[in-house]
């Protein structure tokens, strides 16, 4: 009897053993999802912040090129609006620079006297070259040309001759002037009252401006009158430039119309000529000295 008692405690401490090894088993393997759990959940929780911040670097980027094309179109914008106002105060002061031309008075003399006339048809002329000696300049087809060659000259040269004008006279130096190609910048027309490099310079460039100035010993004394896109200039045209000493003013003609008067101080000495840019190709026609009466 105390055997079979034996036994059957025996068998239920070892049904207790067993289920308690269950429970251990259980519970190891629960533990094992709970820790399969949370690194599924880590996961997860990691892959939702890569995709939030993937979203986000998405977003700000969108958002980013939204402000550039925003400000590039307020750019464009306001680029167009400095343009379209640029186009208009251009072309407003075209207009009054057109209308001031148009009330401009129209010049007119009577020629007294011919000191000097050049139509440059014979072939010689005794203008004295007093700038860069290796640039072509004489008489071709008809009118006075000098050649440009590339040659990067600064400034610009004069080509003169002596011609003796009574100062107490009236009198006017004219001549036809064609720009043809090469520097746009510096002045093509006539010099007057020169001595040296003391003279007297009217004349225009290709851009349109009109220049009226005096030189001493080579420098620049006064600008006396300058003025851009002016309106008298014919462009890719023969214009033509007179200056005339009408009693004590100095009177400047562009095709016929009056555009400038300054007082007549003197002059330097009686070398006449042409203006030229070092580095242009420039053509002088018609060159004239005439004593004249209004």
């Amino acid at each position: 009897m105390a055997a079979k008692k034996a036994e059957e405690e025996q068998k239920a401490a070892d049904l207790e053993a067993r289920l308690a090894e269950e429970r251990r088993r259980a519970a190891e393997l629960e533990a094992k999802r709970a820790e399969e759990k949370r690194k599924a959940d880590e996961l997860a929780a990691k892959l939702a912040e890569e995709e939030r911040l993937r979203l986000e670097k998405i977003a700000a980027e969108k958002a980013e090129e939204e402000r550039k094309r925003a400000e590039e179109e307020a750019r464009r914008l306001e680029e167009q609006k400095r343009k379209e106002l640029a186009e208009k105060l251009e072309e407003q002061a075209r207009k009054e620079r057109q209308a001031r031309f148009e009330n401009l008075p129209y010049y007119t003399e009577v020629v007294s006297e011919s000191l000097y006339s050049e139509d440059f048809d014979g072939g010689k002329v005794d203008f004295s070259v007093s700038t860069v000696e290796d640039r072509w300049k004489a008489p071709h087809n008809g009118a006075y040309e000098s050649r440009q060659y590339g040659y990067d000259y600064p400034g610009f040269g004069y080509t003169t001759l002596s011609i003796n004008i009574d100062p107490e006279k009236d009198y006017a130096i004219s001549s036809n002037v064609l720009y043809i190609q090469g520097d746009t910048d510096n002045p093509m027309g006539i010099i007057w009252g020169g001595k040296g490099n003391s003279f007297f310079l009217f004349g225009y460039n290709k851009k349109g401006t009109v220049t009226i100035s005096e030189y001493e010993g080579g420098r620049l004394r006064k600008e006396h009158f300058e003025e851009e896109k002016f309106p008298a200039i014919k462009d890719n045209w023969t214009n033509l430039l007179k200056v005339a000493k009408i009693g004590n003013e100095w009177v400047f003609v562009i095709n016929d119309k009056e555009i400038h008067r300054i007082p007549y101080t003197g002059v330097y000495g009686v070398n006449s000529g042409f203006v030229l840019p070092n580095n242009a190709t420039a053509r002088f026609d018609n060159f004239k000295i005439n004593y004249i009466s209004q």
